[in-house]
């Protein structure tokens, strides 16, 4: 009794009472300093597109995906709407995102689609004039580590072969990009945010608002890193027997110019492997390509554009899946 008398005493005193005041503010601002991290990482969130984490989940659940996939970067994260697609029985799901490249999309599959979901039955994989230049396409699999399941985390860090820096920074921090850190000055919504998410397919309402005073001249180069973690990929889904068709979605004819652009080694892969090359901006090039409406920048489809383009590729799909001849379905 003497003993909790003692510390009574103590409390009681001024300076006992000061401690507990600094301790009591101590704790209210890990609180509020908490609180204000997890809402930091929402608000960066929600600014990048939660299409993100929204994609990840859907390759990780417990529910099986659709019997196809899209894999591709931002061309067709917009331009493929699979809503349309299954209007004539092709179901999939898409699974692009903004700048993935070729080195993004191999580990994706290999670890992550794969280890949560049969091998599809069909894959439709995007690809650009620009598919093998790592300075446009820069999206990599461990830039995406606040999303991975935390299996997946410790499994990308043990392995090796990602840059830990990166799944260590992506995986915590709240700024992790020059362009977020500017949002603490300058705060804004990217220019067409979308509204909507089906599937994998994000729809963006906003249209090019007059065409381009002069073209853009795009000269890509090719990294040969890129190029071998394409090849590669391509490798993966025929081992697993998966029917792969190439598509190049339309980009709007007045925007750009491409200089020595990716397509013919593209045409070259997709020859030797005896893939069909769907370009629809050289042979199914269509009215789609010239109509200004239809596109939320000089290279991406809107909404509207994106189910003009899901409906025109949606047959040729469908021919190839059932063995027909898409030469007759060409508009």
């Amino acid at each position: 009794m003497a003993v909790f008398a003692h510390w009574r005493r103590l409390l009681r005193g001024p300076e006992s009472r000061e401690a507990l005041r600094l301790v009591w503010r101590g704790f209210a601002f890990v609180v509020l300093f908490g609180v204000a991290i997890n809402g930091l990482n929402w608000w960066f969130q929600a600014s990048e597109g939660h299409w993100r984490d929204l994609t990840y989940a859907h390759v990780t659940s417990e529910s099986q995906l659709p019997s196809g996939v899209a894999f591709g970067s931002s061309h067709l994260m917009y331009g493929l709407d699979p809503r349309v697609l299954t209007e004539v029985g092709v179901d999939l799901f898409n699974c692009s995102l903004e700048g993935a490249s070729p080195s993004y999309l191999r580990p994706f599959y290999e670890r992550l689609y794969r280890s949560h979901n049969d091998p599809p039955e069909f894959a439709l994989v995007g690809v650009t004039a620009y598919q093998f230049d790592a300075s446009i396409l820069n999206r990599r699999y461990e830039h995406d580590a606040g999303a991975f399941p935390f299996e997946e985390w410790v499994g990308a860090l043990e392995s090796g072969e990602f840059n830990v820096r990166s799944l260590l920074t992506q995986r915590f921090a709240i700024v992790r990009s020059r362009s977020t850190a500017w949002q603490l000055v300058a705060p804004r919504s990217p220019p067409g945010f979308p509204n909507a998410f089906h599937y994998g397919h994000v729809d963006v309402k906003t249209s090019l608002v007059e065409d381009p005073q002069e073209r853009k001249i795009l000269e890509p180069r090719i990294y040969e890193e890129l190029r071998r973690d394409f090849v590669t990929f391509l490798d993966r889904l025929e081992e697993d027997g998966v029917q792969v068709i190439l598509v190049e979605p339309p980009i709007y004819a007045k925007g750009w110019t491409t200089i020595n652009g990716h397509d013919e080694l593209i045409r070259k892969i997709a020859e030797e492997r005896g893939l069909r090359y769907l370009d629809f901006n050289e042979e199914f090039a269509s009215s789609i390509n010239d109509d200004p409406a239809l596109f939320r920048d000089h290279g991406h489809l809107n909404g509207r554009g994106a189910s003009e383009f899901s409906a025109r590729l949606a047959p040729i799909v469908r021919s190839l899946l059932d063995r027909e001849p898409a030469e007759s379905l060409r508009r």
